[in-house]
């Protein structure tokens, strides 16, 4: 009975002792697992809170740049203020020497005819500030002269454009300067106020880099205007999404070709202007068809291929005789309506706005100027014996055509569609040489004081 007793007490602390191990096992394991997921769940708190806070950031950014976008606009010193979120911390910082543009001007046509220029070529340097914020993950959020840009590793992509637009013949620079932003300091509000007259300093040197190649003359007064080469150099890290917005978002986007980009830069060259004023015609002695090779002002004329300055002034020569026949100098005189033709022979023949031919009433009015061992009157042999040399006055306009002969309104047409756009004015005497108004640069930068 002992010995009975004895085993069954001895199998009822085994199993206390069991449940006992069990019990402590169990709370083991809840309190394991309770704190993992606190652990996990701590992480993905974390992690769930820097993304929000990545985003405030980045919305912040933006804010900004709508801010800074207003004031730019604006014709006073408008002011504005903007504030990032106090715990943007050590993550946002402000780059003032960061995003430096260069612009270079070259002339397309030659020095002597550019009427106020010096040199053929003319560059302009300017740095826009930057301020970037690194989130958790590595990507780069960053403003940069009124773009907004996300830079993941090496590759970036505009969230909003650069100001910076080219519809074919105007280059429109917008950009918004702010280096004068040395520092940020999350939690505090920063006051930012547009300088009209800092920005207009800089908005005149920009436009005094490009102009001055568009426009011909001499003696002070405005004969046309001719295109100008701009090349636009934007040194920055972001070289992706600089480079997208000149090739994919302009009005007439730039091709490939006309954009290089390496490491720290994109290079963009533009053909800006109006060639409102001045036919070229490069072709040299390809003529399948009688047309128009000049029209304009005399001493523009050495322009081309086909005919040599004489002294550098208004008289100019042919080089060789067009299509076998001598060339064509046919000008117009507006105040007679009178179209004057020289091809080859002892005199000019004068035309009417009927083109009736023998019309010599007003052929004492041509605008030449008298020489020497004349063939006909302002038109002496070339010394090689291969064509004319043609001694007009400085405002005279005229057309040089391969034709022969005057022979046909058609012809006469020719030569007024490239005097003008507008045929009809030049043969009513109205605007017979118009210059075009179009600015080849449209420069409206911005540039940004701040405070705190």
């Amino acid at each position: 009975m002992r010995e009975i007793m004895a085993r069954t007490r001895t199998k009822d602390e085994t199993r206390a002792v069991s449940e006992l191990y069990g019990t402590v096992l169990l709370i083991s394991i809840s309190l394991l697992t309770a704190m993992m997921i606190l652990g996990l769940g701590g992480t993905v708190i974390g992690s769930i809170f820097a993304d929000t806070e990545d985003r405030i950031t980045q919305d912040s950014m933006i804010e900004m740049d709508d801010r800074l976008a207003t004031i730019s606009g604006s014709s006073t010193d408008a002011s504005t203020a903007f504030t990032y979120p106090s715990f943007a911390g050590d993550d946002l910082a402000t780059y003032p020497d960061k995003g430096t543009v260069e612009i270079t001007a070259a002339a397309t046509v030659d020095e002597a005819y550019l009427l106020d220029a010096d040199g053929t070529t003319n560059s302009t340097e300017f740095t826009l500030g930057t301020v970037e914020h690194r989130t958790q993950d590595g990507t780069t959020i960053a403003y940069q002269g009124g773009a907004v840009i996300q830079q993941q590793g090496t590759y970036s992509v505009l969230l909003s454009p650069p100001p910076v637009d080219f519809d074919g013949k105007q280059l429109s620079l917008g950009l918004t300067d702010i280096t004068a932003l040395e520092t940020l300091t999350p939690g505090t509000e920063t006051h930012a106020q547009k300088s009209t007259t800092r920005s207009e300093e800089l908005n005149e040197q920009l436009r005094q880099t490009v102009e001055p190649y568009s426009v011909i003359g001499s003696d002070g007064d405005v004969h046309g205007t001719v295109p100008v080469d701009v090349t636009m150099r934007v040194e920055t890290e972001f070289v992706d999404a600089w480079a997208a917005h000149f090739t994919d978002e302009l009005s007439t986007p730039i091709t490939d070709e006309g954009v290089t980009v390496d490491d720290t830069s994109v290079t963009v060259e533009f053909t800006l202007g109006d060639e409102f004023a001045i036919l070229r015609n490069d072709s040299f002695f390809e003529y399948e068809q009688e047309q128009t090779i000049y029209a304009g002002p005399s001493e523009f004329a050495q322009y081309h291929d086909d005919i040599d300055p004489v002294d550098g002034g208004p008289a100019f020569q042919t080089t060789e005789d067009i299509n076998e026949d001598p060339s064509s100098i046919i000008v117009y005189q507006p105040e007679v309506g009178e179209w004057v033709l020289f091809d080859g022979g002892d005199e000019w023949e004068g035309y009417n706005d009927n083109f009736d031919s023998g019309n010599e009433t007003h052929l004492d009015g041509l605008p030449l100027e008298e020489v020497e061992d004349e063939v006909a009157r302002g038109i002496t042999d070339r010394e090689s014996g291969d064509g004319y040399t043609y001694h007009f006055e400085s405002e005279a306009l005229i057309c040089l055509s391969s034709a022969s002969n005057l022979n046909s309104e058609e012809q006469a047409m020719d030569c007024a569609e490239n005097l003008t756009d507008d045929p009809e004015a030049i043969l009513n005497a109205d605007s017979p040489f118009p210059v075009s108004e179009l600015f080849p640069l449209s420069s409206e930068m911005s540039v940004i004081e701040f405070s705190s």
